[in-house]
């Protein structure tokens, strides 16, 4: 559900950014369509802390629950194929994106849609034989972090009996110890 929810948020960024240009999920074995468009891969996503978890317990759903927090880093790979010939150049496309990335209104729209943008690396231009042309590919590598939220059922006890009756002996012991300075050493 995590790379889900994070190919979801990055193809609407896209859409947000190029409203006019298709958006393909890699690896989805569908028809190429036409350019240009964006081909969005979810490299990778890796837990970043230790679980942050709650001292309180809450309601959710109904239940008394723990919640669990974790944060983690993405990265997504943004590749903005077209024809360079063509009025609109994809190296234009890639360049647009990663400027408005770091807009103001970009990032809160981000932040509401569960993603936090951290860096972006390097733009990079990697051609792509499509039939008999070649057609510009310009790809970067984004970070996101997010923080994944799991919560665990609290069990309660109701109530506790003390049986007073002993029926064996309680021993005691009374031991020490002396610790002389040469022990220390």
């Amino acid at each position: 559900m995590i790379w889900t929810s994070i190919e979801n948020t990055c193809s609407q960024l896209v859409k947000r950014i190029h409203p006019t240009i298709s958006r393909v999920i890699a690896f989805q074995n569908g028809p190429e369509t036409q350019t240009p468009y964006c081909v969005i891969n979810v490299k990778n996503h890796d837990s970043v802390t230790r679980e942050e978890i709650g001292t309180f317990v809450e309601q959710y759903g109904g239940n008394d629950v723990l919640v669990v927090k974790e944060v983690y880093e993405c990265t997504v790979s943004f590749a903005f194929v077209g024809d360079d010939a063509s009025s609109i150049h994809a190296g234009n496309l890639l360049d647009t994106f990663t400027l408005r990335l770091s807009h103001p209104s970009t990032t809160q729209w981000l932040t509401e849609n569960g993603l936090a943008y951290v860096r972006k690396g390097i733009a990079r231009k990697v051609p792509k034989l499509r039939e008999t042309k070649w057609y510009g590919s310009y790809e970067i590598d984004v970070q996101f972090a997010y923080y994944v939220e799991s919560t665990q059922p609290v069990e309660y006890i109701n109530s506790i009996g003390i049986d007073t009756a002993i029926s064996t002996p309680i021993e005691t012991t009374n031991e020490s110890v002396v610790i002389t300075r040469g022990d220390l050493l």
